[in-house]
């Protein structure tokens, strides 16, 4: 991990759709889990290491799924057959030379304690192998391509909990 990035630019759709496949294609009955993606990611490119990349979205998306899970599982029984999890991913805003993509998911949300920590410091609220080490290479990886990662907002009860992140990628938009 600590070998110097080889950006290249990159398509992030691609990317996107094919961690939301394989993803999805690893829940099973009786969860259900819908992810969305804009369309407007479509003629965007990024620069940045590809395997990079890849680790920092599988690394986000596993833990939104495990934020999800939990939160599924805390509905009532009764109401969980019901219950959809939710990712997405859009675009905030397309500068110049940068893409401010959104990813949202619908969890459990991270305690307050925790968000101050996140991505800076191991940390976790699980108990067990999950060590939060996921969130240190998501930094350190998206700090080696000039890229950086926020928690804007997190809900940890009620109808609107989950976690809302910016990552902050350098790109270009293609022309149509």
């Amino acid at each position: 991990m600590d070998t110097e990035p080889q950006p290249s630019y990159e398509k992030i759709l691609p990317l996107l759709l094919s961690l939301a496949d394989f993803f999805t294609s690893q829940v099973t009955a009786p969860r259900v889990l819908r992810i969305d993606i804009a369309p407007a990611l479509e003629s965007l490119v990024v620069f940045a290491d590809p395997r990079h990349l890849a680790l920092v979205f599988r690394n986000l998306f596993n833990n939104a799924l495990r934020a999800t899970e939990r939160r599924r599982l805390a509905v009532p029984r009764e109401r969980r057959d019901g219950f959809e999890e939710i990712l997405y991913l859009g675009c905030e805003r397309v500068c110049e030379d940068e893409l401010l993509l959104i990813f949202k998911d619908n969890g459990v949300g991270i305690a307050p304690d925790l968000r101050e920590k996140l991505y800076r410091h191991r940390c976790s609220d699980q108990r067990g192998k999950d060590h939060g080490l996921g969130a240190i290479i998501i930094r350190k990886l998206l700090d080696l391509n000039a890229a950086s990662v926020l928690v804007l907002d997190t809900k940890t009860s009620g109808p609107d909990s989950g976690t809302t992140q910016r990552i902050t990628l350098p790109c270009r938009k293609l022309a149509v």
